[in-house]
């Protein structure tokens, strides 16, 4: 390989999500063994939102029921 395809490869392997995660990781390691990482804070993120779509729906339910049949909110 030549150093420009040396380098190339170097800084993919700079960036791979696999990197750091075990002893003498090489690109090689990625066809058998793949490191998936999930972001807790994307997890979090989507929890919080789902949430809120929620509470807003169960409002706006509660306010529709509220105008067609009467009642305390």
């Amino acid at each position: 390989m030549d150093s420009n395809g040396e380098q190339m490869n170097n800084d993919i392997l700079e960036q791979h999500p696999c990197k750091n995660k075990c002893p003498n990781f090489t690109d090689e390691q990625c066809c058998h063994y793949l490191v998936k990482e999930t972001r807790l804070s994307e997890l979090m993120d989507s929890a919080l939102k789902s949430r809120d779509q929620a509470r807003e729906s169960a409002v706006a339910l509660k306010e529709e029921a509220h105008k067609h049949f009467g009642g305390e909110q």
